[in-house]
């Protein structure tokens, strides 16, 4: 009998429903463990403002808290597939995923295995998902697939949804925003990828991930990239000059919010017009990113 070993952290429940649409459609004949990770620091949603901004740094420096502990029989059993499903946050992994791999015992548990990340969260996954890369190439892992779900409202529109739902858990549609999170379609995409899982018999050989993965839009990419280089020294500065949880730390953080959205309101228009102009001329590069991002080995 096929094994199938479930993992993952939910705090909004989008992943919860993706792991649920992923395996919707797997044989009964196939035996499916399914863990949820569960963090010794909780994480309430919505979020509180000033809770929300702390775990800036601590992402950026991965500094993940303790998790409750993970029950032994998992690790006893041999999986012919692995699926972690994760979010992003600031453009990292969340910290209870982060927190998997500081266990000595799950990093060598995954020693050869097959593994599927299921990402879910705004529109922006690549710096989240080449760094899970390499931390599951690290621990010997013999195949790794990812498949993308998000938001696919345009970028400007999930700077105001995204925010607003995580901060006051209000999520429908308002003037002219769209609703925010990941969208009905996106799940019944997963749903179908799981038929194709089943029918592969859990393996990864010759499944394309890109195919059915969300791609993010060149003015995205530039976006994330611009970002992630404005995130790291923020994050460094932070953790250096303030004591966790202090003041001095909330008041660093505040002239970090300035600068992010003084940063947007700049990036916006640039990078979509920069974008517009030069994606006929990088799309088949794009592309091949892409599949080298989720079909990493």
């Amino acid at each position: 009998m096929k094994k199938v070993l479930f993992i993952y952290y939910s705090q909004t429940e989008q992943t919860h429903k993706a792991i649920h649409s992923l395996r919707k459609n797997f044989s009964t004949d196939v035996e499916i463990t399914e863990f949820r990770i569960k963090p010794d620091e909780s994480f309430p949603f919505p979020w509180k403002f000033t809770s929300f901004f702390r775990q800036f740094p601590k992402c950026i420096c991965r500094r993940p808290p303790k998790l409750k502990p993970i029950p032994k029989e998992i690790f006893k059993k041999d999986y012919d597939l692995v699926v972690i499903g994760y979010q992003i946050w600031f453009l990292s992994p969340s910290l209870p995923t982060l927190a998997l791999f500081e266990n000595p015992e799950f990093s060598s548990f995954l020693k050869n295995k097959s593994v599927l990340g299921v990402i879910t969260g705004r529109n922006m996954w690549i710096s989240g998902v080449k760094t899970m890369n390499q931390l599951i190439i690290g621990c010997g892992a013999s195949k790794i697939r990812n498949i993308a779900l998000t938001d696919t409202s345009p970028e400007w529109a999930t700077f105001i949804t995204t925010p607003r739902w995580m901060l006051t858990g209000r999520k429908n549609a308002f003037w002219f925003f769209p609703e925010a999170g990941i969208p009905e379609k996106e799940y019944l995409i997963l749903e179908e990828f799981g038929k194709t899982l089943d029918q592969n018999e859990y393996s990864l050989d010759g499944i394309s991930t890109a195919q059915v993965s969300h791609k993010q839009s060149f003015a995205a990419l530039l976006m994330e990239k611009t970002g992630i280089c404005f995130f790291i020294p923020w994050a460094n500065l932070i953790e250096r000059l303030s004591p966790e949880d202090s003041l001095l730390r909330d008041l660093l953080l505040v002239g970090f919010r300035v600068n992010l959205i003084l940063l947007i309101l700049l990036l916006l228009p640039i990078t979509g017009l920069f974008a517009a102009i030069t994606r006929p001329l990088v799309a088949t590069k794009l592309n091949g990113y892409y599949k080298g991002l989720l079909e990493a080995k």
